[in-house]
């Protein structure tokens, strides 16, 4: 048996725990004050999951290495990246997902093969993460997803979720044609978002489409992005009540009108050669030539979210006290309460190489 504890510490038992070696210092585990979890998954291979900080301070990404062997460990992923922002004071409160932990041999083995992580969100709220097996962190087939044979949102194996109580994701029906199925995204989260995000094969030259309904538009807005394997967003497009923009400064191109209540059809052509990308809207050039705003080299994420990005984390890093930021800030005011809902439909979603 190996056992994990705070600040890269380790010990081995002959004896499933009866006596242990004297601790010892993992220094290739770059850990903060947090907790560690590891465990052997159900194809064989061994899991670690932890805050990975390079600063020590910081409580986020949780991510996953996986191996082999349960001693060496690589393949480093984000299993949640997502830092909301601190809604209550209080002591020891830290940002990110933390103290993680996950089914402790003997205590039961759910269906099916997915790994099952629980886990804080700055100190506030629990959250599970359902990990797929074997883990992996890229495609080889392009996206061509119609949502029309899926029971629910759980069918959505190769899919990025990150679902909120008050921001949740699901499979329903059309309200135009009940044979229909598509992705609902709702939002009634004062400071959280809903996200859906899709890896696709790493290229250059990307064709993107999907089709998207804004149903009932509230508090939140969708924004779309395609992102690099590192984050780099290079282009935005936001849907607002009446219009739809495309940079991401929002100064130029124009924004174009754009309906609500009925079903639009996007088409994206993305060149990271001459770092440009066209919008098409219902097969219809609206936008062409628009720059990117960050120079990547290739792309490989579809990226919908009920909210404004909010990756840049710094300011947790670099202000306030380390280990005590929710002593250096006031109640966010309404946090308790629902906003007004947003609804988003978004279906026949595809990806191809070069256009």
């Amino acid at each position: 048996v190996v056992g994990i504890w705070k600040h890269q510490l380790s010990a081995l038992s002959p004896d499933e725990g009866e006596s242990w070696t004297p601790l010892a210092l993992s220094r290739s585990l770059m850990t903060c004050g947090a907790k560690v979890w590891g465990q052997r998954t159900e194809d064989g291979r061994y899991a670690l999951i932890y805050n990975h900080s390079a600063t020590r301070r910081n409580r986020f990404p949780l991510v996953v290495m996986t191996g082999e062997d349960g001693h060496e460990y690589d393949n480093m992923l984000v299993v949640h990246g997502e830092v909301p922002p601190m809604r209550f004071q209080g002591i020891h409160k830290n940002y990110g997902p933390q103290y993680i932990r996950g089914i402790v041999e003997g205590n039961g083995d759910p269906p099916g093969s997915d790994m099952w992580l629980t886990y804080s969100v700055n100190k506030e709220d629990m959250w599970v993460s359902r990990v797929r097996i074997p883990v992996t962190g890229a495609v080889d087939d392009a996206v061509e997803e119609n949502f029309e044979k899926l029971a629910d949102e759980s069918e959505l194996i190769l899919w990025n979720l990150y679902v909120p109580q008050w921001a949740p994701l699901s499979i329903v029906k059309d309200p135009f044609d009940k044979n229909n199925a598509c992705l609902e995204l709702r939002d009634e989260e004062p400071y959280d978002y809903a996200l859906a995000e899709r890896i696709f094969p790493e290229s250059d030259r990307v064709t993107v489409a999907f089709r998207i309904m804004q149903q009932q538009v509230g508090a939140a807005k969708l924004e779309f992005e395609v992102h690099d394997r590192h984050g780099q967003r290079p282009m935005r497009l936001r849907f607002d009540p009446d219009w739809l923009s495309f940079d991401r400064g929002k100064v130029e191109p124009k924004p174009v009108p754009f309906d609500q209540g009925k079903w639009h059809r996007i088409k994206l052509l993305l060149d990271c050669t001459a770092q440009r990308y066209d919008v098409f809207v219902d097969g219809v050039m609206v936008r062409g030539n628009i720059d990117f705003a960050d120079k990547v080299t290739s792309l490989e994420r579809l990226h919908f979210r009920t909210g404004p990005w909010r990756g840049d984390v710094r300011s947790f890093i670099l202000d306030g006290e380390p280990g005590n930021p929710g002593l250096y800030q006031e109640d966010l005011p309404g946090a308790d309460h629902k906003v007004p809902l947003s609804v988003f439909l978004i279906d026949d979603v595809k990806t191809g190489a070069g256009f």
